[in-house]
């Protein structure tokens, strides 16, 4: 996995970009939140250009839930859940308390647990991470076409 962005920190906004951003507890409903939260996200998008393929939903729902998931798990207090569409680029950030940088598990399959990075890297074309000065932000780069 990547550690740091491309660059992207130091872009100006763009008009074209539809943006929608929550916070979350760390209380059992907040992945069900965020997936409604996500899914509607994506019916926007899709409403507003019709290159944004609703088939991907799926995809873009379990990324976000494995993160928030893993937010939750390994960070104490309050996480957040950012998500921009320029074109047909998704980019999906989850922020939360802690500066331990996700690390994918060795491979282990009578192992439960501990796969859902490797669930994230495979759905996402990018994958990085970068500390915040509150804890650190994990942000994954998807296609909606």
């Amino acid at each position: 996995m990547d550690k740091t962005p491309p660059g992207d920190d130091n872009v100006a906004p763009r008009s074209d970009v539809l943006r929608a951003a929550a916070a979350f507890s760390g209380d059992p409903a907040a992945c069900s939140r965020a997936r409604d939260f996500t899914a509607a996200f994506l019916r926007r998008a899709a409403r507003a250009d019709d290159r944004v393929q609703l088939s991907r939903c799926g995809d873009v729902v379990l990324v976000v839930t494995e993160l928030l998931t893993n937010a939750m798990r390994h960070a104490p207090g309050p996480c957040a859940l950012t998500l921009e569409l320029v074109g047909v680029e998704l980019a999906l950030t989850v922020s939360d308390t802690s500066a331990q940088r996700p690390t994918p598990q060795p491979f282990a399959p009578q192992r439960v647990g501990g796969h859902g990075l490797h669930i994230v890297m495979a759905l996402a074309k990018n994958v990085y991470s970068r500390q915040t000065p509150g804890g650190k932000a994990v942000r994954a780069v998807m296609s909606l076409a």
